[in-house]
């Protein structure tokens, strides 16, 4: 059934793209011999790769029996994909979601609630919506189902014929970035370049590098890497895009 969905509905895999305009630019600029390839998670249905993980995760909700699904978001893609994944399903989707993020991608909000999905406004971002979704979730547990975010894996790069030599990908949450870094993660011949959003400046205490500044820490019983004041308190991440 998960084979049939993402053949037909998510239309997964998606190519690996060769950028032969943009290997032409290095190549000539720079006098050096590549090859830039694209992996093109943007051509999944909905925009994005979150729909491979919401799609499985609404399919064993369905298989506990769980009529309703819970999401929380930041931007917003997760819920996209959250919203088409219960849409397929027949399943009821509550999506919780910062009242200022949601001021910032009204498109995503439109696309949520266009089929159905009932988008709940949460006082602050994504941590606040995070623990609002939580609750929400725990408060009743037999036909409720939290459909979490997720990494993603490295295929096809393993079997690409040969090892890249430098993978990049930019870092919001790390599903991206993780999914593809994790199979040379302990490969020494491969760097691995993560992108973070400085905004105006790592010392201006408005950015999202959580990994150049933060602080190991846990959080909804996760260790994670977090912006933190000097009391241990949350701080939100600023950025506009990465």
């Amino acid at each position: 059934e998960f084979t049939t969905a993402l053949r037909d509905y998510v239309e997964s895999e998606t190519p690996l793209y060769f950028a032969q305009r943009l290997t032409n630019h290095y190549n000539n600029s720079e006098g050096e011999r590549l090859e830039i390839y694209l992996k093109r998670g943007d051509l999944n249905h909905g925009g994005a790769h979150k729909i491979n993980n919401a799609i499985a995760q609404a399919m064993i909700a369905k298989r506990m029996g769980r009529k309703s699904i819970v999401a929380a978001i930041g931007a917003g893609q997760h819920g996209v994909a959250t919203t088409m994944a219960c849409t397929n399903l027949s399943l009821d989707c509550t999506i919780f979601m910062g009242a200022i993020d949601m001021e910032k991608w009204t498109s995503n909000v439109l696309l949520m609630k266009h089929p159905g999905a009932e988008v709940e406004a949460v006082d602050g971002t994504f941590k606040d919506a995070s623990s609002k979704a939580i609750r929400a979730w725990v408060g009743n547990l037999e036909t409720k189902y939290y459909l979490a975010r997720m990494t993603v894996g490295p295929n096809p790069c393993p079997s690409m014929g040969g090892r890249p030599d430098i993978l990049v990908a930019c870092i919001g949450s790390g599903s991206n970035a993780l999914g593809l870094f994790h199979e040379f993660i302990k490969d020494k011949d491969v760097r691995l370049i993560r992108v973070e959003a400085i905004g105006f400046g790592l010392d201006s205490g408005k950015h999202a590098a959580t990994l150049t500044k933060g602080d190991v820490d846990l959080y909804h019983g996760a260790m994670s890497n977090l912006l933190q004041d000097e009391e241990g308190q949350i701080l939100c991440p600023h950025f506009i895009g990465v």
